[in-house]
């Protein structure tokens, strides 16, 4: 087994293959994602295989030089380059790599990080065209902690009825709560329960609200912006009323939607965009929000496995839908076969947590449920899309934290959660 510097053994992410191919052929290659999620560890395992050079922008004097000098650092550099969280010098120094690369046209030249999507200004990202190739690295899935490839995407839309006869391990509902609430950041997952893993998301919030998020913009009341995390926590799953979150947070409108922005480019939130094929002409076209990390979202509500697993509790299901989404979109990325991801509500309550469409028009429809048994009232709202969608219809799932995968009507079916890694116990995770 490969140890890391702390002697734990490294889990193989399911990105580091699409890394190597795609280094051969595109000069420049971005891994973009939340901080700790792994990138750096991602471009040690490559540079360890390449061999050149690496270097971190978070160390003070390799960001002063690269600041002074952008064009003569980057020319300085062996090749392949290895340049981690390069936001922290931004423009200047991506400038730099593109006049480095069209001198040099040779693929596999620079291998970069970073924890903000900062090729959002369209001068930067529209000069990169044809040059660049971007990754998204998420929080480990629970398929990498399991073992398991990232074939199950492909799986659901090419042969779903194989998925009613696969086997797969009993998970108490409980487990799948624990699960979903140690959520997928390396380090929380090495750290026990309780107090280690609280004081680790405790400082995760406060690095990035204070310093990520000033590095982008200056704000003079910082001290909102964990308070506003904490309220979308609280609203995951769920479309924003940006009115009401407005009214909460004692703001205006214009400053929601500012750091609703700013925390969707520091990868602390995604937006699950509404999805419209003419199901009715009542669409909602409002965005899901939901948490990056399921754990970070129930540390942000003050939940735990033990307080979701009560009879009373009314957080399980927001919780497990947004662990399922995040699964499916760590799933994503790493997947050969393209698919967006979607949700579906409309004025009449219709909804469905999340749709998956290839960009031919098949359609997988996904619900998730937190409770141990389902029933044909579950699938009613898949139902439609099927009826509506024909041919396209490909399947429509319940997420469930059962442990049987049952067959509901045409192209309907209950699976047990752990589908999404395999069919494996939580105890090899």
């Amino acid at each position: 087994m490969i140890l890391d510097d702390a002697g734990y053994g490294l889990i193989e992410r399911h990105l580091l293959a699409q890394l190597r191919e795609v280094g051969e052929y595109a000069r420049i290659v971005l891994v973009n994602g939340p901080r700790q999620a792994g990138k750096t560890t991602l471009l040690e395992q490559l540079h360890a295989e390449l061999g050149g050079w690496l270097r971190s922008m978070d160390a003070d004097v390799e960001r002063a030089s690269a600041r002074a000098d952008p064009e003569g650092y980057v020319m300085s550099a062996p090749r392949p380059t290895f340049l981690d969280e390069v936001q922290r010098v931004g423009d200047p120094l991506i400038l730099a790599i593109k006049i480095v690369t069209d001198r040099d046209r040779r693929p596999g030249q620079f291998y970069l990080s970073g924890s903000t999507r900062f090729l959002t200004v369209p001068t930067i990202s529209e000069s990169l065209a044809g040059r660049i190739a971007v990754l998204d690295l998420w929080p480990l899935s629970v398929a990498e902690r399991a073992g398991v490839g990232p074939q199950f995407i492909e799986r659901l839309l090419d042969g779903p009825q194989a998925l009613l006869a696969a086997d797969t391990a009993p998970v108490t509902r409980h487990e799948y709560l624990q699960v979903a609430c140690t959520g997928g950041f390396p380090e929380v997952v090495r750290r026990p329960v309780g107090r280690p893993r609280s004081r680790w998301f405790a400082d995760y919030l406060r690095t990035v609200t204070q310093r990520d998020v000033r590095e982008l913009k200056q704000i003079e009341q910082v001290e909102r912006l964990p308070r506003f995390m904490r309220y979308l926590a609280a609203v995951t799953a769920q479309e924003l009323n940006v009115a009401e979150a407005a009214r909460v947070m004692g703001v205006d409108a214009g400053t929601i939607r500012s750091d609703l922005a700013l925390f969707e480019t520091v990868y602390l939130v995604h937006r699950l965009p509404a999805w419209s094929q003419n199901l009715t002409a009542k669409i909602k076209k409002r965005p899901k929000i939901h948490v990056i990390d399921s754990g970070f979202a129930a540390w942000l509500r003050g939940q735990s496995a033990d307080s979701l697993a009560r009879p009373t509790s009314e957080g399980a299901g927001p919780i497990l839908e947004t662990f399922v989404v995040n699964e499916l979109m760590k799933l994503r990325a790493a997947a050969d076969l393209e698919v967006d991801l979607y949700h579906f509500r409309d004025r009449d309550g219709r909804e469905i947590d999340c749709i998956l469409q290839t960009p031919d028009g098949r359609a997988v429809g996904v619900e998730v449920k937190a409770a141990t048994t389902v029933n044909a009232h579950d699938f009613r709202h898949l139902s439609l899309a099927r009826d509506r969608l024909g041919n396209q219809f490909v399947a429509g799932v319940v997420f469930y934290t059962g442990s049987r995968s049952l067959p509901f009507g045409d192209r309907l079916m209950a699976l047990p959660i752990n589908h999404l890694w395999g069919g494996k116990p939580v105890s090899a995770l």
